[in-house]
């Protein structure tokens, strides 16, 4: 099963037929616009190029037309069905999802097809790729993590034409949503504010919007720095960013239980480089939780977490609590009781 790197890799090589499930639609646009670059002649694309979405108004004969369809002046033929939902799960239509599986054995060598679907969060685990495996090659493009999802971003700021350091990098992409439509956006209004000067810090700050994840983790930095009045400030700013609060309650939650395992690793004589290794976790992030962990001890942050575990038995044992009301009184808690 190929990744997102393979697959970019892919165009040096190109196959008949792909099946790409993924999480973030950009990256398989990217994918696509770089397949065109490869095979396509720019002034026949409107003859050589089909693109088709599996829903109520899709029609099977017309999609194995366009793929029966000679190509004009050049090599390749590029047919696109995105939103195949029979990539997530067994299809309701098995009838159909058998004809195009038997049609795609026999695939023209002009054609290339590309069938994918993006899918949301909550279904990261569930695909239907292996039943796909013998026909075509199969794409699994998860969500960019370390390095991988560095370079991903240095290279769009690159193409925007905006030099940026590696420390300035890593900033950024702490601040951001991982989705990389967000990600072009924000480095576009980073362009324009610019316009042609250095990049700094300030600039970021100035410009780009702060994902949850970083207000999460500018939250927990404020409570174990003991900033009682920001860190609630925060706080009602993460509750206004519209997020369930249970959402809220279990990425806090879930944010101190990583801070320990980076102090029992830290205690484990671990570099910060073997941590990134094992969690994954940003640099910038992990810098600052390493200064944060020689103010606590093991107890200290266990303590913490048995307190996040006491609210979420409270919260399923007892009907009419205040989740809100809970999570403010805990932080004044942590702050008041760690000085």
């Amino acid at each position: 099963m190929l990744d997102y790197n393979s697959i970019m890799k892919e165009i040096d090589d190109i196959k008949n037929c792909y099946f790409i499930y993924s999480y973030d639609h950009k990256l398989v646009l990217k994918f696509l616009d770089k397949l065109e670059k490869r095979v396509m002649v720019k002034d026949f694309r409107q003859f050589n190029y089909s693109s088709f979405k599996f829903d109520s108004n899709f029609n099977l004969e017309e999609f194995f037309e366009a793929c029966n369809t000679i190509p004009m002046m050049q090599e390749n033929r590029v047919v696109v069905l995105e939103n195949a939902l029979f990539l997530k799960r067994d299809y309701e239509n098995k009838d159909m999802v058998d004809r195009i599986k038997t049609f795609l054995k026999n695939l023209p060598e002009y054609c290339i097809v590309i069938i994918f679907y993006v899918f949301q969060e909550q279904d990261k685990n569930k695909d239907n790729l292996n039943s796909f495996s013998d026909i075509g090659e199969i794409c699994k493009i998860q969500e960019l993590k370390g390095q991988d999802f560095y370079n991903e971003v240095s290279r769009i700021f690159e193409n925007h034409g905006i030099g940026i350091k590696v420390s300035l990098l890593r900033y950024f992409c702490d601040r951001v949503i991982n989705d990389f439509f967000h990600i072009e956006n924000e480095i576009s209004k980073l362009e324009a504010f610019l316009n042609g000067r250095e990049l700094t810090k300030e600039d970021i700050d100035e410009v780009v919007s702060k994902s949850f994840e970083h207000n999460i983790f500018i939250l927990i930095n404020n409570v174990l720095e003991n900033n009682l009045k920001q860190s609630l400030k925060i706080f009602k700013e993460l509750i206004n960013q519209g997020k369930e609060l249970n959402y809220i309650f279990s990425m806090l939650s879930s944010q101190f239980s990583k801070f320990l395992d980076v102090r029992i690793m830290l205690q484990g004589n671990l570099d910060n480089n073997e941590i990134i290794k094992k969690t994954k976790m940003n640099p910038y992030v992990l810098n600052n939780f390493v200064r944060l962990s020689r103010k606590y001890s093991l107890n200290k942050l266990v303590n913490i977490i048995d307190g996040f575990l006491n609210i979420e038995y409270k919260l399923k044992s007892t009907s009419g609590i205040d989740i809100i009301n809970e999570l403010e009184n805990y932080i004044v808690s942590i702050c008041t009781n760690n000085k």
